[in-house]
């Protein structure tokens, strides 16, 4: 079995949204985007799925830097 195969039937079994995922990050690829960068984006993308809703009003600068003593 060719890569291609073998990717097309892991993809297969995905459900649809992470279908369509998997196509941007290819592509990306096919665009010549670098693959480290293309994966960086679709990595963030996945952390943050469903965060835009949220409020972080009350979230300042200073409650989100580390502090190393």
């Amino acid at each position: 079995m060719s890569t291609a195969e073998r990717i097309q039937e892991k993809v297969k079994r995905l459900p649809e949204p992470l279908q369509r995922r998997v196509l941007r990050f290819v592509s990306a690829l096919e665009a010549g985007e670098d693959p480290d960068e293309a994966w960086r984006r679709f990595s963030l993308e996945h952390a943050l799925r469903g965060l835009e809703d949220e409020d972080w009003s009350d979230l300042t600068e200073e409650a989100l830097s580390e502090r190393w003593d």
